[in-house]
This record gives structure tokens, C-alpha cells and sequence, in this order.
């Protein structure tokens, strides 16, 4: 008996030939209400792939993982003058963040995606549409990652909370909102203190 095959392995294949494509893509994604995502592919994974992010206009804006299975339908953007623009920036071309992001489950993107003292926002969009908890990570274990939070006042939570990685739908680093908090925030307090 052949084992079964992945429903995303024709969509990844797809995908994978539009890494590095000039154009835009946008996604189409399922969720509790249908969201659109638009960047630069940069990397597929068997479950996951990593944009680069754009805003409005081509603007960068930071990295999204998102899930493969939440991913209805797809295009590349041939039409709009955003994927001009954001070849005449000095961010480009978009990249991988930096080596070694996992994008084969979500315990794999919550554990690479970004560095130690890197914020990094997570989504659960089918339990809580339009929430993103936004921290460093503490750790990835088991089947839990946990985030010491920031809070848009730029003060810190007061130890890391847990979130089951299954559940995630979304990670994000960089984007225009994060990088503009980290600028803002108060120092984190130190974990050892906390933990003791």
C-alpha cells in the first residue's frame, strides 16, 4: 500500500517555481474571514511558505510564514506598479531573513523564523481572528511555544505564555509595527529573575 500523498504537494510545486519571481504574489487565505496576503515568495517549505511582505505601494513590510493548507487560491500580480516600485528600492531583492528558517511545521518557523531578540508576532486566526501576540521567544518546546509579550504601550509581560504550535496560522518578524515597537519598548526583564 503507497502512502498517501500531501493535499499541498501540487500547490507547493507550483509555488516553488515562483520563488524569486519578480512580481508579487498574492494570496488568498482561509480564516475566519477571507484574507489576502501580498509579497515576495522567498522560500517553500512542506507545509509553510515565507513572504516577503509588501504594504501598500510595494513597500516592505517585514516576513509572514503563513500555512500552506490555509491557502484557497493564488496569483501573481502582473497588473498593479507595485512590483516595478519595489524593484527601484535598495531592499531589493527580497531574501530569506537569514539561514536556517524551517518552514516544515509550525514548531520548525516558531524555532527559526527569528533571532533571540527578535520580536516576533504569531496569529491564530481561526481561534482569534485579527489578534496577534507580539514578543521574543522564550522557547519552543514540545508542542508549545512561549512568548514573552510586549504590549503596544512598549512594556513588558511578566513571564513568557504558552501557545500550542498547532494552532498557529501566521508568523510574523519586521514588519513596519514591530520594528517601529522594538524602538519604543522598555528593556525585557531578564528571564532568570523572572523564572526564579
Amino acid at each position: 500500500m503507497g502512502r498517501k500523498k500531501p493535499k499541498n504537494r501540487a500547490l507547493r510545486r507550483a509555488l516553488s517555481q515562483e520563488v524569486g519571481n519578480e512580481n508579487q504574489i498574492v494570496f488568498y487565505r482561509e480564516s475566519k474571514h477571507l484574507e489576502t496576503v501580498r509579497g515576495f515568495l522567498v522560500a517553500v517549505g512542506r507545509r509553510w511558505v515565507l513572504l516577503a511582505v509588501t504594504s501598500d505601494g510595494g513597500y516592505p513590510d517585514g516576513h509572514a510564514a503563513i500555512r500552506l493548507r490555509d491557502v484557497m487560491a493564488w496569483r501573481v500580480d502582473e497588473e498593479s506598479f507595485e512590483s516595478r516600485f519595489a524593484r527601484t528600492l535598495p531592499s531589493w531583492p527580497p531574501v530569506v531573513p537569514h539561514a536556517g528558517v524551517r518552514l516544515g511545521s509550525a514548531k520548525g518557523v516558531l524555532g527559526t523564523l527569528a533571532s533571540g531578540d527578535e520580536l516576533l508576532g504569531i496569529e491564530q486566526e481561526f481561534r482569534f481572528p485579527d489578534t496577534i501576540w507580539i514578543g521574543r521567544r522564550d522557547a519552543v518546546i514540545g508542542k508549545w511555544v512561549y512568548l514573552l509579550e510586549v504590549y503596544v504601550d512598549g512594556t513588558w509581560g511578566d513571564a513568557p505564555l504558552g501557545y500550542k504550535c498547532k494552532q498557529v496560522t501566521r508568523v510574523s518578524i519586521r514588519s513596519q509595527y514591530m520594528t517601529a515597537l522594538a524602538q519604543v519598548a522598555a528593556e525585557p526583564p531578564d528571564l532568570t529573575t523572572v523564572n526564579a
